[in-house]
């Protein structure tokens, strides 16, 4: 038994059959993807040579190809009425900028230096800072001169600063060696200092020290797979210590 067509599906398959003249002369004769009716009333779908009328919330799913291409994109407007917008327009809306202010690709990121211009590298910063903790623990004990802790650091990083935090006042000084193809030439050597005779030191007596700018060191671009070897170089009183070393990723 057919299902009793009311004045709406009537109307609906009215229009369907008005716009299906219009249909893209590659696809066969009855068959049209989906036709979106302007009266509102909703639409019609193909299936093999039979039309289904779809329901409002189907029409909800119906994608109108013509209303974008390539370089557009849908965006839903008053009602969930899908709209074309362009890239400019959608990141207009994305970035609060007046459409006609916002040109792609020649758009800085907040934040950057004053004299950056359009076109300039940048790198996110967030997350790419790391710190990378070195404890010595004489068990009870004063630290042994030449006590050593290696490190794998599986990432290029640049070190920016050194803390050294004792558990009692005395002196501690750690050297730093490198080794850059870790797994062939493990270990490290005191000939791959990084530090330029600017080692972290505890000066007597004393618990806490920092340095926040290295730039005196000869070594502190470290590659990926380095192997870093810290040396205790002498140390008087201190029984436990940690070296910690802010890196950012490169």
């Amino acid at each position: 038994m057919r299902p009793r067509r009311t004045d709406v599906g009537r109307r609906i398959e009215k229009v369907a059959r008005r716009q299906s003249s219009t249909a893209p002369a590659n696809l066969p004769a009855k068959s049209i993807e989906a036709y979106h009716l302007k009266e509102g009333l909703g639409t019609l779908s193909a299936h093999g040579d039979a039309y289904h009328t779809l329901t409002y919330a189907q029409v909800a799913d119906v994608v109108l190809k013509s209303l974008f291409d390539a370089a557009t994109f849908l965006y839903a407007t008053a009602d969930n009425t899908p709209a074309a917008k362009t890239r400019a327009e959608v990141m207009a809306i994305l970035s609060g900028q007046a459409a006609a202010a916002f040109a792609m690709n020649s758009q800085k990121l907040t934040g950057l230096a004053a004299g950056s211009a359009a076109g300039d590298s940048c790198t996110w910063d967030q997350g790419a800072i790391r710190c990378i903790n070195i404890v010595f623990d004489g068990g009870g004990s004063e630290i042994a001169d030449n006590s050593y802790v290696d490190v794998w650091i599986p990432w290029a990083c640049t070190v920016m600063a050194w803390r050294l935090m004792a558990d009692q006042a005395g002196a501690i000084k750690i050297d730093l060696w490198s080794e850059a193809d870790g797994a062939a030439n493990f270990p490290p050597a005191d000939g791959n200092s990084i530090t330029n005779a600017h080692e972290p030191e505890i000066a007597a007596s004393d618990d806490y020290a920092e340095d926040d700018d290295v730039t005196d060191w000869s070594g502190e671009a470290l590659a990926a797979e380095t192997v870093l070897r810290a040396s205790v170089d002498s140390c008087t009183t201190i029984t436990k210590c940690t070296l910690a070393l802010k890196v950012k990723v490169t």
